[in-house]
């Protein structure tokens, strides 16, 4: 089989019609088992997590509008609510609502901003790990298909061959390790209460 054939076996174009081409991985294992399976675990769960790593962080920004808006809707309907009341009654007893309105304004703006800004962080380490996630995996393919390509003879690997391979899949799962550690510590933060300065 030649090269041309070999890429055509292995690339396929996005199914919706847009210009980015993909590794066909069911066209590698049939091509080169050995090769497909000594990366077949690595390669799967960096996909898995890209893919999860993208929803998870769509979640996150929709939970982060809902809670910025909430921080100027809430004070926002304490203000009008006491504006209302204080026309309605017209009461000089209502001395002391415009101190509550602000401290209840002012404790929802904290506490909805504060919340939100978790949610940012949260959103922030999860599309950062997403398109980390999507560079390892052109990585991987982009290799993958250099390897098919390079291989004389489809499903046979040589001692160098495998040698090489072996330092390819270390160097892949040490930078795999690397985004999630990185991960787990920016998440990690945005879990942990908001402080206030005096």
């Amino acid at each position: 089989m030649s090269n041309e054939n070999r890429l055509e076996t292995l690339l396929k174009d996005d199914e919706g019609g847009g210009l980015r081409t993909k590794l066909n991985f069911d066209a590698l294992e049939d091509l080169n088992r050995d090769l497909a399976l000594r990366t077949k675990i690595l390669r799967n769960r960096v996909v898995e997590l890209e893919n999860n790593f993208y929803s998870d962080s769509c979640w996150a920004l929709r939970w982060f509008n809902r809670t910025a808006a909430t921080a100027v809707f809430l004070p926002l309907v304490a203000t009008i609510a006491w504006a209302t009341f204080a026309v309605l009654k017209q009461d000089s007893d209502l001395s002391q609502w415009p101190i509550a309105v602000a401290l209840t304004s002012i404790g929802a703006l904290i506490a909805a901003g504060g919340q939100a800004f978790g949610w940012h962080i949260r959103y922030q380490a999860m599309i950062a790990a997403r398109w980390k996630m999507t560079g390892l995996r052109t990585r991987i393919d982009q290799r993958l298909v250099a390897w098919i390509v390079d291989t004389d003879k489809l499903g046979e690997l040589s001692g160098e061959d495998w040698n090489k391979l072996t330092s390819d899949v270390e160097t892949w799962q040490a930078t795999f390790e690397q985004i999630l550690s990185e991960f787990g510590t920016e998440y990690g933060a945005s879990l942990t209460p908001p402080q206030i300065t005096k």
